[in-house]
């Protein structure tokens, strides 16, 4: 008899595997096809289906779609309205149907195509066509949200919504994690439920599966329970020591009391200035973000990843993150801290959108709250820096000096001033001092290489490169080029290598892909022009320019751009590319 068993199992087993998946086959294809059908949006009010109307007005009424609240604002999905404070916001239906997209999956970039497969379903947009009603929607969002931004587009990424959204009571499972949902575009079964009630949207309580479909696929899955419960015996029983992952994982408080550890560990290690801990602090306070949705938790998340990116250089980044701060503090109202990413916004706002007179109020809004904020005072000095006017930056400078401190960033900053109006003697040595005591600042190392170059120290500025690239690298000071730069050991290559060197390094810069090394367009400009490749240098300044790299707007009062200042083509980039003009004198603050 077990003979016989050993035999007949096997092959039962394979037919009742080989039954159960075809039928989910089957079914699974039919399932798609119609969640597909009751997904879609008509735009036409006049078409059955379409505006407001059920496609089967017969049938029982569908559970309530989802309901959001989100800064000022809260949407009533069984109404299918905006509300802001109370009063309904007036909304065309596909602009209606464009905010649950975001809503759906809040903070997350969603895709250009992606977002316009959710709209049109079935057609091609007309040319613009999305934009105009982002643009729409951003507009009736922005007047609730006290001037902050909203809705964030960059190019290549596509759009997000960056207030923070919570879900309301609501049936069905609109109000399900953003992190499990799946990568298609909105329609099928979830976005049916989202959009039942929106105007444009197709009633989404048609049965999905026959009921001889229903049967056979349950024979099916009992099928393949009995057969697993054959071959394997009975099940093991469940240990009680290890507690649910998944519960713990759904936890709020835990949740919470994770992304409060990962804002600990990356306050710790964002001002350590290296390259290894400044990416360890963005990395803890990108899972902060992702772990804790509260508002309190992502204000100050992207407040402190601001500060590092502004810190490290990635201006354009660090302008995302600030207003993404700025979003979440809303509905903190009067308990929002917003020095923080003010002070990062200013930075942004002079570096990225070169724009002096928007950096000077975020920075003076800054010391109106703290008069004592060093990073706002920084961006003051910066903005007199941008305008020729170093002997107020300097001046601007002294409150930020903490007496009996080194701070790494001022002292740089002071060098950088003497070495842009002239001075290079007294920033070289200064510059010296700041690489002895903090060896892998890799600023002042930019720095030294860019003096360097002004002054044809070719030699040095390949080494003060060299030695960049391995700090970018993650060298640590234990690293033997590190140790040899500080000793002063390491041999300088001869006038011909080190000409070489920096021509390679100048030709390498502009394949790097976008994001790369920050400055890495301006350090080839710089390379350029001290070889009197003038076309070459423009062309890189340009690049530079269009990636909005924070040195290339030093361009006007940069010594190392002196013998391109009577070109009108560098002239004409930096006027079209909206560099600051230079201002003879401002009073002091």
């Amino acid at each position: 008899m077990h003979d016989l068993l050993a035999v007949f199992r096997p092959s039962v087993c394979q037919a009742t595997l080989r039954f159960a998946a075809g039928g989910e086959r089957k079914v699974a294809q039919r399932q798609g096809r119609r969640a597909a059908r009751i997904g879609r949006v008509v735009s036409d009010p006049s078409q059955p289906g379409g505006l407001g109307q059920s496609s089967e007005p017969g049938t029982p009424s569908p559970a309530l779609p989802p309901s959001f609240a989100f800064g000022r604002f809260q949407y009533d999905g069984a109404q299918a309205r905006l509300l802001l404070a109370g009063r309904e916001v007036t909304l065309s239906p596909r602009v209606l149907h464009l905010l649950v997209i975001f809503l759906d999956r809040p903070g997350e970039w969603l895709d250009e195509e992606w977002v316009s497969r959710g709209l049109w379903p079935k057609a091609v947009p007309p040319t613009g066509e999305l934009d105009r009603l982002v643009r729409e929607l951003t507009a009736a969002l922005d007047e609730g949200a006290d001037g902050v931004s909203t809705i964030q587009k960059v190019s290549r990424r596509g759009y997000r919504l960056i207030i923070p959204v919570r879900p309301l009571a609501a049936a069905g499972t609109g109000a399900e994690s953003s992190g499990a949902r799946s990568a298609n575009p909105p329609s099928g079964e979830r976005m049916a439920a989202t959009t039942a009630a929106l105007p444009g949207g197709r009633s989404a309580h048609r049965a999905l599966l026959s009921p001889a479909q229903i049967a056979a696929a349950l024979l099916g899955i009992a099928a393949v329970v009995l057969a697993g419960f054959w071959l394997s015996g009975p099940p093991a029983k469940p240990s009680e020591a290890a507690p649910s992952a998944a519960k713990v994982a759904t936890d709020p408080a835990a949740m919470r009391a994770a992304a409060t550890a990962e804002l600990g560990k990356g306050l710790a290690a964002a001002p350590l200035y290296d390259f290894n801990s400044r990416r360890a602090a963005i990395s803890h306070f990108e899972a902060a973000l992702q772990l804790d949705p509260a508002a309190r938790n992502q204000a100050t998340a992207h407040a402190a990843l601001a500060n590092v990116l502004v810190l490290e250089g990635e201006m354009e980044r660090a302008r995302l993150e600030a207003q993404a701060a700025l979003a979440a503090s809303i509905p903190l109202g009067p308990e929002a801290k917003l020095a923080e990413p003010l002070a990062a916004l200013a930075f942004s706002q002079l570096f990225a959108g070169r724009d002096p007179a928007a950096a000077r109020s975020s920075a003076d809004r800054v010391l109106a709250l703290d008069a004592l904020h060093v990073a706002a005072r920084r961006a003051l000095v910066w903005v007199c820096v941008l305008e020729g006017r170093f002997d107020d930056a300097l001046q601007q400078l002294g409150p930020a000096r903490l007496p009996g401190h080194f701070d790494p960033e001022i002292a740089t900053d002071e060098a950088w001033i003497l070495y842009l109006s002239g001075r290079p003697l007294e920033a070289r040595q200064l510059l010296s001092a700041i690489v002895r005591q903090a060896p892998l600042f890799r600023r002042a190392h930019a720095a030294l290489a860019a003096l360097h170059l002004s002054e044809r120290r070719l030699a040095a500025a390949a080494v003060e490169f060299e030695l960049l690239d391995a700090m970018n690298a993650g060298a640590t000071g234990e690293d033997e080029r590190v140790s040899l730069r500080i000793s002063g050991s390491w041999a300088l290559p001869d006038s011909g290598e080190a000409v070489r060197l920096l021509e390679e390094r100048a030709a390498s810069q502009h394949q790097a892909p976008p994001g790369g090394v920050p400055g890495a367009e301006t350090e080839a400009a710089r390379i350029y022009a001290q070889f009197g490749k003038r076309q070459l240098a423009i062309e890189a300044l340009s690049r530079a320019l269009e990636r909005r790299e924070s040195d290339a707007a030093l361009a006007r009062v940069d010594p190392a751009f002196a013998a391109l200042r009577s070109s009108a083509a560098f002239r004409k980039l930096l006027d079209s590319a909206g560099v600051p003009p230079l201002v003879s004198s401002m009073p002091t603050r």
